[in-house]
């Protein structure tokens, strides 16, 4: 492992998004014809909002696009097939813009990045259906590129059940192998979109700091997609971190959501364990017509609400990240604790954990 202080010492004020999901955008648009889909239609906003490093995750759900309206991705039948063609949707895509982009596998490549002036991209599973019951399959997924997985993403499989999940268990015996796997083989465990119980289960047995990519806290908004305090509490004792979600329905129960409900949110992680163990994970779906928001989200029906795809006022695109950064600064932080937030704190967990 890399203690992360090297990273501090050269790449402080990255900006890193620990969920975003250009994928299925970049897949379908390829599918058409289309080239350098990040380069041209992600790249500028990116940009615009000082974004350095996302983390874009290549599918992995069993029954996510069910009834997602992709040409494309219906023609696999297979969680991990479809897993397979976004990996090297991106790979391809990232090469294509590789003036501008570089996938990310190491420390080293993250030290490059701003010499380089280059956005990173950490490639990541959203949920582990892809590597059904086989370890196998979850180190020809590190060996393609592969850094972080959810375990599961609103959905059960053979790894645990999922917060969306009635009467939620935990980890299965095979899900215990695949936290002590990815510990070995220095892939980061996510745990955004798990059970309470599946948490429980990881934060006890698992010897490296994990992250909640996406996540918020369930006393502030009691939403199944959020987090119990005592969950928050044992990821800071792991070094882990937690990334502070954006969209309305888990910021909030009632009322209109704005930048300030975020920095709610990371308030309250920050005085359960401190500042070191919050980031953001915005997963703020840009550039996608609606029905593509609706078709997922309406498979998913978390807490027996409608989803609507209205993003907080002034955080409706990723160039407003500089709107959050301001928010917290007005708030009290110091510029050294927002600097952590907006990203030193994911990067120090992906250079321990690689």
């Amino acid at each position: 492992m890399n203690s992360g202080g090297e990273m501090k010492m050269t790449n402080r004020n990255l900006t890193v998004l620990a969920h975003t999901d250009y994928m299925i955008d970049v897949s379908e648009r390829r599918s058409w014809g289309e080239h350098r889909v990040l380069e041209t239609r992600h790249l500028p906003i990116l940009r615009a909002g000082g974004a350095d490093i996302i983390c874009d995750h290549v599918g992995g759900r069993t029954k996510m696009f069910s009834t997602f309206p992709l040409k494309k991705m219906l023609s696999f039948s297979d969680s991990t097939e479809r897993a397979l063609h976004g990996v090297d949707c991106m790979w391809q895509d990232a090469n294509e813009s590789s003036k501008d982009i570089r996938i990310l596998q190491n420390f080293d490549d993250i030290e490059s990045l701003r010499k380089e002036n280059k956005i990173g991209i950490v490639l990541c599973l959203q949920g582990g259906s892809p590597i059904k019951e086989d370890l196998a399959l979850l180190r020809i997924f590190y060996r393609l590129g592969i850094r972080c997985m959810h375990l599961t993403a609103n959905v059960r499989n053979h790894i645990s059940d999922s917060c969306a999940d009635r009467n939620a268990g935990g980890l299965t015996h095979f899900g215990v192998e695949v936290v002590n796997e990815m510990n070995d083989i220095g892939m980061v465990i996510d745990l955004a979109q798990l059970s309470h119980k599946g948490c429980l289960d990881v934060l006890e047995i698992t010897d490296s700091p994990v992250i909640a990519s996406n996540s918020n806290a369930i006393s502030l908004c009691n939403h199944p997609r959020n987090l119990a305090d005592n969950v928050i509490e044992l990821i800071g004792k792991t070094g882990g971190v937690i990334g502070i979600h954006c969209l309305p329905p888990f910021l909030k129960e009632e009322g209109v959501a704005s930048v300030e409900d975020m920095v709610q949110h990371i308030d309250h992680i920050s005085n359960l364990i401190g500042v070191d163990h919050v980031g953001i994970g915005p997963d703020l779906l840009e550039n996608w017509p609606k029905e593509k928001h609706d078709a997922i989200w309406g498979i998913q029906q978390l807490g027996g609400k409608p989803v609507e795809f209205e993003y907080p006022e002034g955080f409706r695109s990723i160039a407003d990240i500089p709107n959050l950064r301001n928010a917290l600064l007005s708030g009290g932080y110091s510029a050294t604790d927002v600097n952590k937030i907006m990203g030193e704190n994911m990067l120090r967990v992906f250079c321990d954990v690689w």
